[in-house]
């Protein structure tokens, strides 16, 4: 039998730039991309979000880890993981997912990805806080990304 390995995960501090389409003040795109994450993300408008890392120089990655959390409210989110090679070259589709949140339920999204993702430049998560519209706003509770 072997041991579980813990991922090595990426520290982003002076390799990476992270952007965020809107987000609260108290509420940063780079706290849940901390390793260990320093607080959740949460957006500042309702409605599809876009959170970007920019790579410099270019990262491998091997692993994405990624928790999201509702208790307030019931609504089905979707979100896509997008990697490209160059800052202006094309995404490549990594995943895209639904998860329908349920506060007497399921108040927990929580993905773990194994992917070979070579010399990415640019890597975008794109939320879907509610795919049937309304005023849901997009958060993140780990984003963590390992090599």
């Amino acid at each position: 039998m072997s041991a579980q390995v813990e991922p090595r995960w990426l520290s982003l501090e002076g390799i990476a730039g992270v952007e965020a389409s809107s987000e609260e003040p108290d509420h940063r795109a780079g706290d849940p991309l901390s390793s260990p994450p320093r607080g959740r993300w949460v957006a500042s408008m309702p409605g599809p979000q876009v959170l970007t890392i920019v790579f410099d120089p270019p990262q491998s990655i091997a692993g994405v880890h990624l928790i999201f959390r509702e208790t307030a409210r019931e609504r089905t989110q979707e979100f896509t993981l997008t990697a490209a090679s160059g800052t202006d070259g094309p995404a490549r589709h990594v995943v895209r997912q639904q998860f329908t949140f349920s506060p007497g339920g399921a108040t927990e999204e929580r993905e773990d990805y194994r992917v070979n993702l070579e010399e990415v430049a640019r890597l975008e998560l794109r939320i879907v806080p509610d795919i049937r519209g309304g005023s849901a706003v997009a958060t993140v509770d780990e984003f963590r990304l390992s090599v």
